[in-house]
């Protein structure tokens, strides 16, 4: 069953009695909020318990630390319930669930705020070894960026991934110099 904002339950404010912090434990951890009853703890409460939920409960306590395998895993909950018709899941999920395999075997366990030009034209690279075809190959490095433009868009990395990713050649002029020269 996907998780949305509608069906996560908030964790509760609480007091920290060692600290005599307030805290919420959001993703198995704890962060601590200030000092337990005051207006700033309840206002950061409520303001990281918000974001936690528009993120579908997937809000990480640092960008730094995602990696590319847990945006996959983010933006294929999205895709499930984005790209859906008459209440079903439509090919272009199979199809980004598919070609996003590539990345998650190459690059599955770095950070993805370190996922860069260089990483992207290593996947163009393992497409070309796959034989696929040119149309399919652009696309997928199209899905590819998509993925990193959304997960800008979530606050889950910073917006420089996307901006650097956007600056690779389109994969259809690099295949044709590697094909016709």
């Amino acid at each position: 069953m996907m998780s949305n904002a509608n069906s996560l339950r908030v964790p509760k404010y609480r007091r920290h009695k060692a600290k005599g912090l307030a805290v919420v434990t959001l993703n198995g951890k704890d962060l601590y909020l200030g000092k337990y009853g005051s207006a700033a703890s309840k206002e950061a409460y409520r303001r990281i318990t918000t974001e936690w939920l528009q993120a579908g409960g997937n809000l990480t306590n640092s960008r730094e630390e995602i990696t590319v395998v847990e945006i996959i895993a983010a933006y294929m909950r999205y895709a499930r319930s984005y790209y859906h018709k008459h209440g079903k899941a439509t090919n272009e999920v199979y199809s980004v669930k598919r070609d996003l395999g590539v990345v998650r075997e190459l690059y599955g366990r770095e950070q993805a705020s370190k996922f860069g030009p260089l990483a992207l034209k290593t996947v163009r690279q393992a497409m070309i070894e796959k034989q696929w075809c040119r149309n399919h190959g652009n696309k997928q490095v199209d899905r590819v960026k998509r993925v990193f433009k959304w997960a800008v868009s979530e606050v889950l990395i910073p917006g420089s991934v996307f901006e650097a990713l956007e600056r690779v050649l389109k994969f259809n002029n690099w295949l044709s110099r590697v094909f016709l020269t």
